[in-house]
């Protein structure tokens, strides 16, 4: 009989590849920004909580509740201006 456990570790690092795979293609100007950024600023950026794989979306505006990022996203900011650099 299998165990549930390795079942679940299985299903469980799919998904998160699928996740990364899928925020990679959405967000391929931020990757981009962040490549470089990694050659300049430790880690890629000034503040370790806004750093998390496989790399943070970089953001371009904000304006009232929203941030808007280098790929044209329009993010709702529950995060009250944390990510605006």
């Amino acid at each position: 009989m299998p165990d549930c456990r390795e079942a679940y570790k299985e299903r469980r690092d799919q998904f998160h590849r699928q996740l990364m795979d899928e925020y990679t293609q959405r967000f391929p100007a931020s990757r981009a920004f962040h490549e470089r950024a990694v050659t300049r600023l430790v880690d890629g950026g000034s503040h370790a909580l806004r750093m998390f794989p496989p790399f943070p979306y970089w953001v371009d505006k904000a304006e009232g509740a929203y941030v808007y990022d280098l790929d044209g996203h329009v993010l709702l900011d529950f995060w009250q201006g944390h990510f605006a650099r």
